[in-house]
């Protein structure tokens, strides 16, 4: 009974979320109709900046992946650990994250659980960085993830106070980005090695900040992790 009313309400519910959330209620067994919907729901949730309802939704979506669908399921546990994180719920991440990390196999998604989590770590420098360099080792022929990582790095080489590694993760970060076809990660690389060489005072090229500002603008608008314009 209490599935038909929610069945109902799935009919009638006004917003994506709520139709996703009554749809899985209403549901049977695991789904991948419905996960798939729990999780453009999610998405959604999280673009107009509600993060706590975003990982509610993706965590929904993870009880209603079928079983034979373990990639799926591992996406939408990094998904909702991210979005924790960015709610606050630092620990519920973290937990969530070495959990994940544990069951994973060797590959890209370990890379990005493994970063992920070491963004999570400011309590311990030196840990951040030990994840850091386990996430780059999964990350092998991969420059987008490798640029993202060696950027990560050189923060926290800054942050340790390290000022001549921070400026070689950054340097490391621009090859990679170099490598690849992303105009907003090659741009933020630019301006983090600009800056960073700035810092130490090594010879750096002015032609990297004009370079980086340039493709900033091509990005249209997308986040970057160092703004060339800030």
């Amino acid at each position: 009974r209490r599935r038909e009313l929610h069945a109902v309400a799935a009919g009638i519910a006004a917003l994506p979320e709520e139709r996703a959330r009554h749809q899985a209620l209403a549901a049977a067994g695991r789904s991948a109709a419905v996960a798939a919907e729990l999780d453009e729901a999610a998405q959604a949730a999280a673009g107009r900046g509600a993060p706590a309802t975003a990982a509610d939704l993706l965590g929904l979506a993870v009880t209603m992946t079928p079983h034979e669908h373990l990639a799926d399921a591992r996406r939408r546990r990094l998904a909702a650990a991210r979005q924790l994180a960015l709610a606050g719920e630092t620990r519920a991440a973290r937990t969530a994250l070495e959990d994940l990390a544990d069951s994973m196999p060797p590959g890209p998604e370990l890379s990005d659980a493994l970063s992920q989590l070491g963004l999570l770590r400011e309590d311990d420098l030196t840990a951040a960085m030990n994840l850091q360099q386990r996430a780059l080792a999964q990350a092998a022929g991969d420059p987008v993830r490798a640029a993202d990582i060696h950027m990560i790095m050189s923060d926290i080489a800054l942050a340790r106070g390290d000022q001549e590694l921070a400026f070689a993760q950054a340097q490391r970060a621009l090859a990679e980005a170099e490598q690849a076809d992303d105009t907003a990660l090659l741009a933020a690389a630019l301006a983090q090695a600009y800056c960073y060489g700035f810092i130490i005072g090594a010879d750096v090229d002015d032609a990297w900040l004009k370079r980086a500002l340039e493709l900033e603008r091509q990005a249209d608008g997308r986040p970057l992790r160092t703004q060339p314009s800030f």
